[in-house]
């Protein structure tokens, strides 16, 4: 098994000795969460984990369910706001053999049979940054922008009015010259 931080060992999964069926775990997201990930884009958040094990003979289904809010910036005003997220993901965990070498591909991870541990701070990291819409703004959380902000826009807009002409009439006067 890989080196994990201390602070994120709750989030590895003893899963030799398993029975097989279903097992549940309960997770609390909060900011610490996300300093053990370099660069990350989220820095705040509180989000409920609760992930649901499916053991069987030749695989593990592993059910990912977040409900909770990240501090994120609004695409329109730039201001931050607690974002809302609700999301459920399915990861697919299958054994290989000991001389199969077999690649991940999107929702399945393949390890050995041999495997004691499965740490899933990883994956729970990413598909929280996957719950995160590519456009968000402060009605997806049931706010407004700031009032300051909007008022600038609409005074923007106002100024850059110009009475419009088709392209027809610019070319009128082009072989006047």
């Amino acid at each position: 098994m890989l080196f994990v931080m201390k602070e994120l060992a709750n989030y590895v999964l003893t899963i030799s000795g398993l029975s097989q069926g279903l097992h549940e775990y309960d997770f609390e997201i909060n900011d610490k969460f996300f300093t053990h990930f370099e660069s990350s884009t989220v820095k705040k958040g509180n989000i409920n984990v609760k992930v649901y094990l499916s053991k069987q003979s030749s695989f593990m289904e592993l059910i990912f369910d977040f409900e909770g809010q990240i501090e994120t910036d609004c695409d329109r005003c730039l201001s931050n706001f607690y974002l809302p997220i609700k999301r459920n993901y399915t990861l697919l965990v299958k054994y290989s053999g000991d001389d199969e070498d077999k690649e991940d591909e999107m929702d399945i991870i393949y390890i050995s049979k041999k495997e004691n541990e499965l740490d899933i701070s990883k994956f729970v990291y990413e598909f929280i940054l996957l719950a995160i819409p590519m456009s968000k703004n402060h009605e997806m959380a049931g706010e407004q922008c700031e009032e300051g902000f909007t008022e600038f826009l609409h005074q923007e807009k106002e100024e850059t009015k110009e009475p419009t002409k088709s392209i027809w009439d610019a070319l009128k006067n082009f072989n006047k010259n």
